[in-house]
C-alpha cells in the first residue's frame, strides 16, 4: 500500500492503542509474505517502540491478490 502524498510507504496499523512516537524514533515492523493455493498476502506486525502489536491482515482477511 502506499499513502499517496507522503514520500514512504505505508501499512495500515489498527490497535486499539495509539502508536505514539516522536520525532527520530525508531519503528520496527515485521512483515511476511504469505500464501494459498489461490491468493499471496502479507501480514505485519509493529515490533517497536511499543510491546507487540497484534497481526495485521492476518490470513489475507483484508488485503489478498489472486494467483
Amino acid at each position: 500500500m502506499m499513502c499517496y502524498g507522503c514520500q514512504t510507504p505505508s501499512l495500515p496499523i489498527r490497535d486499539a492503542t495509539p502508536l505514539n512516537v516522536e520525532a527520530g524514533d525508531r519503528i520496527s515492523v515485521s512483515i511476511w509474505r504469505r500464501s494459498s493455493a489461490s491468493r499471496v498476502w502479507y501480514e505485519w506486525a509493529v515490533e517497536t517502540p511499543t510491546v507487540a502489536s497484534q497481526v495485521h491482515n492476518l490470513n489475507g482477511r483484508e488485503y489478498s491478490i489472486g494467483k
